[in-house]
């Protein structure tokens, strides 16, 4: 895979914060490249604070939707902002239909 990040260069985290439930973006911001990994900082998406961490590149656009209907959390991270608007609608299509699922039971 061919890398073509640039330092400063926005990505999008994806995730289901605790606090409000709901599937958010956070635009993350690249600090640094690695050969596996991005080195990036801004909004923690889960938990909604300021942090720095690190995005895999094997784990790009690696969306589980059974995953949201099966834990708390879950994240993905992409450079495209369409599809983290993508990952996050359907991530709250399945949290909805977790709500129902567990109301009906």
């Amino acid at each position: 895979m061919e890398n073509t990040y640039k330092v400063n260069q926005k990505v999008y985290d994806i995730g289901i914060n605790v606090l409000s439930g709901n599937a958010e973006i956070s635009e993350l911001t690249i600090l640094c490249i690695g050969e596996k990994a991005l080195f990036v900082k801004g909004l923690d998406v889960v938990w909604g604070s300021d942090s720095e961490s690190t995005l895999f590149f094997y784990s790009k656009d690696l969306f589980n939707p059974g995953k949201v209907f099966n834990t708390n959390t879950h994240t993905v991270w992409t450079d495209d902002q369409n599809k983290a608007k993508l990952y996050a609608g359907k991530m709250n299509e399945i949290l909805q239909l977790k709500a129902t699922t567990l109301k009906a039971v």
